[in-house]
């Protein structure tokens, strides 16, 4: 038995994404289209195996060289549509063959139940009606008689996944018919589906559904049909519910501003009334620890004090514990007053080392000041390392920027910084398999979450977008859209 898979269309509904890469390779959860489908194939001892390439078709090559090496390839330069990619490939249709799609993930299983199956089949749904989905209709020997993304639901059997079996007859049916209409009739800008219409039509192909109903599937067309096809294929979402403990990033996760996020005091609530518990993790060291606090409950979000730790109080305990009191600081006047408060001396004449805040009063004599002090080679540290901070009007410069800043003029970067993604953050909590981080940022929250040990949520309600992920070798272990969604889902 042997495989073809249609691969060699952009998907220009995923954008940013697939300027960069084939569609195939998109990533579900870390692990590509592609490789899902060829797992299903091999598992089940498929291993003749062809790719129909196009659009970035080196990439898609190059991968399979890599990992896959068995696959043989149909190259097409000027894909039209996915039926003559289907045609370039006809010599690979002299046995039974499994067709199908190469934006589609599924279980394998899938694969397993159409082997199975005696004759031509195809996976279908049952009794399910998605607009963007082929539908089949079936007649009263159960043989398919259309397929069509226009079949009405009062007719249709269910929705296709794009996952055909073809016997090797059949599949000779195929390839008379392709030549047919590329050859005689000169069709060939329109999809596979559409040659196969023809035959089912006219019964010259009799094929049944085979009903997967129960098993796990998603086609993926654009970021809503990937964001989903993540939930569904993500078997960590039942760990997540498990976790006691939640540890919550404030800007971009609960907070944009000032301004509570859609869904986020009930996320509190409910944590709460589960007996689970949170801390807020925040590296936003332009407020003091009360100022946070009040924030937070006039937007309507309640907590204690003690639920909140900031990126400050890590820098502050380093400082104590080096028995370092003279500083040179970099804050706004609340945070200077709360430094003050703790015990330290702001010195700018002989400081013992140079602190770096998220300073929102930041002006030109602070940043002279603390370049000239850098060139004496004081210890230099700062709180944290985020470029930039959410808020509702978009990004603004955040500490991050301020340290690029100070790295082009002196040619210094801090000995150290304080905030997320140093893993010693989350040293006085719970057991790691406790924990669950919740945050916007892949180089801070999800970074600590995987050099910690810890289950990892992003939330795209932040900094990051969804094709941030895909090419970030940081991985979360769950992404969701916000809050909200997240509630949902261990709710």
């Amino acid at each position: 038995m042997k495989a073809v898979i249609l691969a060699a269309g952009r998907g220009s509904r995923l954008g940013k994404i697939t300027e960069r890469k084939p569609k195939s390779l998109v990533e579900v959860n870390g692990k590509s289209i592609l490789e899902y489908q060829l797992e299903a194939l091999l598992k089940n001892g498929i291993k003749d195996i062809t790719l129909c390439v196009g659009y970035m078709g080196e990439q898609i090559e190059k991968y399979c060289r890599e990992n896959f090496p068995m696959v043989k390839f149909s190259r097409e330069e000027a894909p039209i549509n996915n039926m003559l990619s289907l045609y370039n490939a006809k010599e690979s249709l002299d046995d039974d063959v499994f067709i199908m799609n190469g934006d589609v993930v599924f279980d394998s299983d899938v694969i397993s139940k159409m082997v199975a199956s005696p004759g031509s089949v195809i996976a279908v749904e049952k009794a399910i009606h998605n607009d963007e989905s082929m539908k089949v209709v079936t007649n009263d020997s159960g043989n398919i008689i259309d397929i069509s993304k226009k079949v009405h639901q009062d007719s249709s059997y269910g929705c296709s996944i794009d996952v055909y079996k073809f016997t090797k007859e059949d599949a000779q049916t195929i390839v008379n018919e392709m030549k047919r209409m590329v050859e005689v009739e000169k069709i060939n800008d329109v999809w596979t589906e559409v040659m196969l219409q023809r035959l089912f039509e006219a019964q010259r192909i009799l094929a049944r559904p085979v009903d997967i109903n129960g098993y796990k599937w998603f086609e993926i067309d654009d970021f809503d049909d990937l964001h989903k096809a993540e939930l569904i294929f993500n078997d960590k979402i039942n760990q997540l519910r498990q976790k006691t403990r939640f540890l919550l990033d404030r800007d971009g996760t609960l907070l944009l501003g000032d301004q509570p996020l859609e869904g986020s005091a009930e996320f509190l609530d409910f944590l709460k009334d589960s007996e689970k518990v949170f801390h807020i993790l925040s590296n936003n060291s332009s407020k003091t620890k009360d100022q946070h606090l009040q924030i937070f409950l006039n937007a309507g979000l309640k907590m204690n004090k003690d639920d909140i730790y900031i990126s400050t109080d890590s820098l502050i305990e380093h400082l104590i514990r080096n028995n370092i009191r003279k500083i040179f600081l970099v804050a706004n006047k609340m945070v200077s007053e709360y430094f003050v408060e703790q015990g330290f001396i702001i010195d700018s004449e002989s400081p013992e080392a140079l602190i770096l805040t998220y300073d929102t009063e930041l002006d030109y004599d602070k940043l002279r000041q603390l370049s000239s002090l850098l060139r004496k080679d004081i210890p230099y540290f700062a709180t944290h390392i985020d470029l930039v901070c959410p808020t509702p009007n978009g990004p603004i410069p955040d500490i991050g920027s301020f340290i690029k800043l100070i790295e082009i003029t002196t040619g210094k970067t801090p000995l150290r910084t304080f905030g997320k993604p140093t893993k010693e953050l989350v040293n006085s909590f719970s057991n790691n398999h406790e924990l669950a981080l919740v945050g916007d940022r892949l180089y801070t929250d999800i970074l600590l979450a995987k050099n910690a040990g810890i289950l990892s949520v992003l939330v795209l309600s932040g900094e990051t977008k969804r094709e941030d992920v895909e090419f970030s070798d940081i991985k979360p272990d769950i992404i969701v859209k916000n809050i909200k969604e997240l509630l949902n889902l261990i709710s």
